[in-house]
C-alpha cells in the first residue's frame, strides 16, 4: 500500500492510494479456477477520528501461470476465453475431456520464440530480462 502514511488537509477533496498485489503460483491457481477472488477490506484509521472500512476488489486476468500442463493441453483457445462455469465450458468444448494438444500452446510459443530469436543470445537465462518485456511476454501468454 502506497503511501503507507499520509495527511489530508481539511477541504482537500481526494487523494490516491495504490495497492500492489503479489500473485504466486498457488494464488494464481486458485484465481484461475475461480476458487478465490481478489477482495479485501481495508481499514482507514483517522487520527482522533473514526475508522472507515473500504472494500477493495481486483480483477484477475486469467492466464497460463499457475495452471498445470494437463489443464493447458485441453484447450486450443487462450485460457482467458475458457469459461469458468463447467456447464458453459461443456457447451463450448463438449464433454470429452481428452487432450486437444500434445504440448501446451503457451510452452510451444515460448520455445518457438527462443528457437527463432534467442539461440545465439549470450546469457539468455543467466541475466534477468527487462521488466517491461517480461510483463509483455506474460500478458501475451
Amino acid at each position: 500500500v502506497l503511501p503507507t502514511y499520509g495527511m489530508l488537509i481539511p477541504g482537500e477533496k481526494e487523494t490516491t492510494i495504490n495497492f500492489t498485489v503479489e500473485v504466486n503460483n498457488d494464488i494464481a491457481s486458485a484465481l484461475n479456477s475461480g476458487k478465490d477472488v481478489l477482495d479485501d477490506i481495508i481499514i482507514l484509521r483517522l487520527e482522533n477520528g473514526r475508522d472507515y472500512y473500504i472494500t477493495v476488489r481486483g480483477r484477475y486476468g486469467r492466464s497460463c501461470f499457475g495452471m498445470s500442463l494437463d489443464e493447458l493441453v485441453m484447450y486450443n483457445d487462450p485460457i482467458r476465453t475458457v469459461p469458468l462455469d463447467p456447464v458453459k465450458r461443456i457447451e463450448k468444448y463438449g464433454s470429452d475431456q481428452t487432450a486437444v494438444l500434445c504440448v501446451p500452446k503457451e510452452l510451444w510459443r515460448i520455445v518457438d520464440a527462443i528457437y527463432e530469436k534467442g539461440l545465439h543470445e549470450r546469457e539468455l537465462f543467466g541475466i534477468s530480462g527487462y521488466i517491461e518485456e517480461t510483463q509483455h511476454i506474460r500478458e501475451c501468454l
